[in-house]
């Protein structure tokens, strides 16, 4: 009997080994061929960004592939080592009246189709890809498959939310992260009371970020007032600080938003208004004009390498020309690289926007030394011996140059430290170099940081030059008494 027993258990263990070789051979066989699949993103190094439907790259995103497969046959997991894909690339404009939409809770099968809820889509019916999320991996959450599905928006009010149900918005990365609390919405008329629209007369349309081709920017109400906005019931953005015209907005999305400090607040992103589009001469003296600051840049050069090789033209004011032309030079050669360079790296960027900024500055504070020192050497005629007058002039253009060299230094100083900043009061001015684009943005960062200590520059070159013209009448006029006292002497 005990031996019966110990055949039965052999047995059992020989059958159960035969079935699993025998699946791994059904998994190994599913996968011989390769199962056809659409990337979203083009490069190896992109990463699909949730709700705002691109790709882009992400250092901190390890890259990982592939993604999980389950047998067609027996919906169990395929073996990762004998899984075999015939890719190609794409992520299509979905068709009017259809809209995007991302999941990443789905399945992919041997047959290359996709189980997404009750739903079952074809090879080419979506794309698949690595997500950026800046969370540490989990497996198949790591992916997300796009697909197009009608536009709900069409048959009812829809408000947008930013990411995907589920997530929220990391304002530091801009990726979308895993939030598990519920997106609770309270709704306004327009005089801010709040009211329940029904239920059914508005769905909430998540991962829906707006496609802004002028850029988005946030509205941060907690930190500027005049950002307040509400949720009308139609699904409508609605900013009571805003003019009578801006008041509304379709094109939008809210969401809750991690903070720096790792706090959850609720804020919308919105896209910038559409540009003025500029006529066609417009467009061609912007074309155009990059090239002539760079062939003006050389004649720049030019000038400052023929003031270094004189030496009898190489004093004060020799130098101060020097200086002022290698400013001007080096000012031109960077606004026409941030003119004709559409897209650079954001170091790139604010570094050359810093050059720019602190060369420009210079030209005009050199240009208010020149000023200076013409009113200095009309207003001290006195004869002075070669000796004295060296000494007198190298310490003259020291002062010149810790003046025409500091002052720009530090305003650029003090609009870098505030850019850099976190958490600065709302009514602080900070340059904003490489938010939008490579240079200033605001007509306020303009004045504060540029034209304001340019047009006190140009105030003072004024003054210097009323006070230069006041002592050459004065010389002219003791010149002509000179003359005539001389010439009533010898009569």
């Amino acid at each position: 009997m005990s031996a019966f027993k110990l055949l039965a258990v052999v047995v059992t263990i020989l059958s159960v080994a035969k079935f699993n070789r025998g699946q791994d051979l059904v998994d190994q066989l599913e996968t011989l061929w390769k199962i056809p699949l659409t990337k979203c993103c083009v490069s190896d190094s992109e990463f699909y960004s949730l709700g705002f439907d691109s790709c882009s790259t992400n250092e901190d995103t390890p890259s990982m592939w592939p993604p999980p497969v389950y047998s067609i046959k027996t919906n169990q997991s395929a073996i990762s080592s004998s899984v075999r894909f015939s890719l190609s690339y794409n992520m299509s404009t979905c068709m009017p009246g259809y809209d995007s939409k991302s999941a990443r809770n789905f399945r992919l099968y041997t047959d290359g189709t996709v189980q997404v809820g009750d739903a079952r889509l074809k090879p080419g019916e979506f794309c698949l890809n690595q997500i950026a999320s800046g969370e540490p991996p989990t497996d198949d959450s790591e992916f997300a498959i796009r697909y197009c599905i009608p536009d709900p928006c069409n048959q009812t009010n829809c408000v947008h939310k930013c990411c995907p149900m589920g997530m929220a918005l990391n304002i530091t990365t801009q990726l979308c992260q895993s939030y598990n609390e519920p997106f609770d919405l309270v709704f306004h008329n327009v005089s801010g009371q709040v009211i329940s629209p029904d239920p059914r007369s508005y769905i909430i349309r998540d991962g829906d970020a707006p496609q802004c081709p002028y850029g988005m920017f946030p509205l941060m109400p907690e930190m500027n007032p005049e950002d307040m906005f509400y949720i009308l019931p139609d699904g409508q953005l609605y900013l009571p600080s805003y003019p009578e015209n801006d008041r509304y907005s379709k094109d939008y999305c809210i969401d809750d938003f991690f903070s720096e400090e790792g706090h959850i607040i609720r804020q919308a992103l919105m896209c910038f208004p559409p540009q003025p589009e500029e006529s066609a001469d417009n467009q061609l003296v912007l074309k155009v004009f990059p090239y002539f600051l760079f062939v003006s840049s050389l004649f720049l050069i030019a000038t400052f390498v023929v003031y270094a090789m004189i030496p009898e033209i190489r004093n004060i004011h020799g130098v101060t020309i020097m200086c002022h032309v290698a400013s001007l030079a080096v000012m031109y050669i960077g606004l026409c690289v941030i003119q004709l360079g559409s897209e650079m790296p954001d170091g790139a960027c604010v570094g050359l926007a810093v050059i720019v900024h602190f060369t420009f500055l210079s030209t005009f504070t050199w240009l208010n030394v020149m000023s200076f020192d013409i009113w200095w050497t009309f207003s001290d005629l006195r004869p002075r011996n070669s000796r004295h007058g060296r000494q007198h002039l190298g310490r003259r253009i020291i002062f010149y140059s810790i003046y025409a060299w500091g002052v720009p230094f530090i305003i650029v100083l003090v609009g870098q430290i505030l850019d850099h900043v976190k958490n600065l009061p709302q009514h602080i001015v900070t340059p904003g170099f490489g938010e939008v684009k490579c240079w200033f943005f605001e007509k306020e960062a303009f004045l504060i940081y540029l034209y304001g200590p340019i047009a006190i520059l140009i105030l003072s070159n004024i003054v210097f030059f009323v006070m230069t013209a006041i002592l050459l009448y004065r010389a002219s006029v003791d010149a002509a008494f000179a003359v005539n006292s001389a010439h009533a002497k010898q009569k």
